[in-house]
């Protein structure tokens, strides 16, 4: 750990595999006379050779560097937990402006938003691929990202609003945060503090009215719904510089018939009367993200009873484990083997090892709270402590989820592209396997087959 706070991420990154092709050394030769003129080249040279076989297997990430060596060498020349330390703090200052300043640029915000997601992307690949950082860190670093640019936008919303007059000014110290009265719930992988590499984020917005400082006149559902169709915008608005994240707002209440933004009351009637057990599931690992903290732990809290029920009848059970049968329905494909694979939706992928857990704690959590974490590897863990689950079986499905959450991100680091499908083309699957640490395709493909062989044993 301590050469993570104080040794140059340069120094420590490995080589994944072998380079591919001869393009590496042509993009080499660009980076070098850009860190030549910046002086720059003893870091470069130091990670030539991890860097190497990057630049060959991933055009997104190619491009990154390609297009800005000083990010690169600013990256290379840092201890990597100081990079992400000054990546977080450059984005928490854009909060800090937003409600502080004489005035706002949203529009530079949003440019500065974007230059920090690619330097965040190029951090968090190359100590992935590195080895400098394992999948917990790499997930947490990216969570991290995502609660600090979700607040980060939340500010300027709520800044543009009050420059509009339709909200009162709160104090800098208000303990309920940018703006009391709204909160935003991460769900999903977000939540865990699991993100994926190239990800959406599932987030949720809540309003209470008690709290809000709306000013005279003002219809508290319209301004709600702006300040939360407006920080979607702000991250997931794709611009000469790229986009921050892609938002989906769907995961709340009813979503097909109710505004953007739920409020309290409304939110806790529907949970309590029609809420379902896919929707307890989703909520094992909601978390409040951004907004008023105080009034999403109230809400967590009470919340709570629905989600974790004490007592399941025969037929609520019943409808816990139907879950089971909708993934099988709805899987991508059945396919075991690696060409074309989907790691995430088809047979033996990511998902059949979260709901294997989720169901289990649906069933249990509600008699014992050592069974409600968020993260699946943890709630693994808590499932073979507790006697619910086999200590073979459960160190089998922590390696087969940490194995594929790791070939996942590599498929996405391709192209920086929401897929999770393995290419079915075999020059770039090798490129997939080369930044899982595989010399060649044969061995890459065995392991995926027999990875998604073991989990589909124990879920099929």
């Amino acid at each position: 750990m301590t050469d993570l706070l104080f040794s140059p991420l340069a120094d420590l990154m490995k080589p994944c595999g072998p380079v591919l092709d001869d393009a590496a050394g042509f993009t080499f030769e660009i980076l070098t006379e850009a860190a030549d003129a910046d002086d720059w080249s003893d870091v470069l040279e130091a990670a030539r050779e991890a860097l190497a076989p990057v630049i060959a297997a991933s055009p997104y990430l190619s491009g990154l560097m390609r297009r800005s060596p000083e990010r690169l060498c600013n990256t290379l020349s840092a201890a990597p937990e100081a990079r992400l330390k000054t990546i977080l703090e450059a984005t928490e200052a854009i909060t800090a402006h937003a409600l502080s300043a004489d005035a706002i640029d949203a529009e530079a915000a949003k440019r500065t938003l974007r230059q920090l997601k690619a330097d965040t992307h190029l951090l968090t690949a190359l100590a992935d691929l590195g080895e400098v950082w394992k999948l917990d860190h790499v997930t947490a670093a990216l969570t991290r990202f995502a609660d600090a640019v979700t607040q980060a936008a939340l500010a300027v919303a709520v800044r543009e609003e009050r420059d509009k007059k339709r909200l009162l000014p709160t104090p800098a110290d208000d303990e309920r945060g940018i703006l009391p009265g709204l909160f935003v719930l991460a769900m999903g992988k977000h939540g865990a503090g699991e993100l994926n590499y190239s990800s959406d984020i599932d987030i949720t917005f809540f309003w209470e009215m008690e709290h809000l400082p709306l000013a005279d006149g003002v219809e508290p559902q319209g301004l709600c719904d702006r300040i939360a169709r407006r920080v979607s915008n702000i991250l997931s608005d794709r611009t000469a510089d790229g986009y921050v994240f892609r938002v989906d707002l769907r995961l709340r209440p009813d979503p097909s018939s109710t505004p953007t933004v739920v409020s309290v009351p409304f939110a806790l009637n529907y949970y309590e009367t029609v809420g379902q057990n896919w929707e307890r599931a989703a909520f094992i690992k909601a978390r409040a993200c951004a907004g008023d903290m105080v009034e999403a732990r109230d809400f967590m809290q009470s919340l709570s009873p629905f989600i974790w029920r004490r007592s399941l009848d025969y037929p609520a059970i019943a409808d816990v484990q139907s879950i089971k049968r909708q993934i099988h329905v709805h899987k991508a494909d059945e396919r075991l083997y690696a060409a074309g694979a989907n790691l995430k939706l088809g047979a033996g992928g990511i998902r059949e090892i979260e709901f294997f857990a989720q169901t289990q704690q649906l069933i249990l959590g509600g008699r014992d709270p050592s069974l409600r974490s968020r993260r699946t590897i943890d709630a693994l863990d808590a499932l073979r402590k507790a006697g619910h689950l086999a200590p073979a079986v459960a160190k089998e499905l922590k390696q087969a989820y940490g194995r594929l959450r790791d070939w996942e991100h590599r498929v996405q680091m391709l192209n920086d592209e929401q897929t999770h499908n393995l290419p079915e083309n075999d020059a770039d699957r090798l490129k997939v396997g080369v930044m899982a640490g595989f010399s060649n395709l044969s061995r890459f493909d065995l392991a995926v087959s027999r990875t998604l062989r073991t989990v589909n044993s124990h879920y099929g």
